[in-house]
């Protein structure tokens, strides 16, 4: 018969440290004993072994955790601010290539109102941090991760659709310029 080893109180200080936020299989590996007296022993002080599967994955470009990434690697939030950026950068080509009585009238216009805007809600705050246990918190900081994650997203796909909006202005602009030049 194996002979039993008695808890020392750094163990238990540990264990509860590592609870929920280590699985338990490794718990029991790191302290050396058997996982059914590692659930015994979490029992016996009231200590949750209930570990929460983080599930998010890391976007290198913005360094920040998301939902899912693209195929190539980036996010949803990403993307959007690439394409946002892209139309942008058409925007300035086509703004320089017109003549400058035209871009003139295309700036003084653009800055005028062009109606109301919906205010976008304000950003997710972080949850506050409660006696609760490791599981709750890691639960807790994955539904903020995510609540960003759709407010970032809100707000590119908002920054991406007035550009895009602006480069077809500017290519109907662009598009009778050029009319207009050909028929002079």
């Amino acid at each position: 018969m194996g002979r039993r080893r008695t808890w020392t109180a750094a163990e238990v200080a540990w264990l509860a440290e590592q609870a929920g936020k280590v699985p338990l299989p490794q718990i029991a590996r790191a302290l050396e004993r058997s996982e059914m007296s590692v659930k015994l022993m979490a029992h016996r002080q009231g200590i949750s072994l209930r570990c929460s599967r983080w599930g998010l994955s890391w976007c290198p470009s913005c360094a920040s955790w998301r939902g899912a990434l693209r195929p190539d690697g980036t996010c949803r939030v990403c993307f959007k601010r690439q394409q946002a950026e892209r139309d942008r950068e058409e925007c300035e080509q086509i703004l320089s290539a017109l003549s400058p009585a035209r871009r003139t009238e295309f700036l003084a216009n653009s800055s005028k109102s062009r109606g109301t805007v919906k205010p976008l809600p304000p950003r997710p705050a972080m949850p506050r941090s409660c006696a609760v246990s490791a599981y709750e918190r890691q639960r807790a900081q994955k539904r903020h991760a995510l609540a960003v994650e759709a407010w970032e997203l809100a707000c590119a796909v908002r920054a991406y659709d007035r550009e895009k909006q602006r480069l077809s202005r500017l290519r109907k602009i662009a598009k009778s310029d050029c009319v207009d030049f050909v028929n002079e």
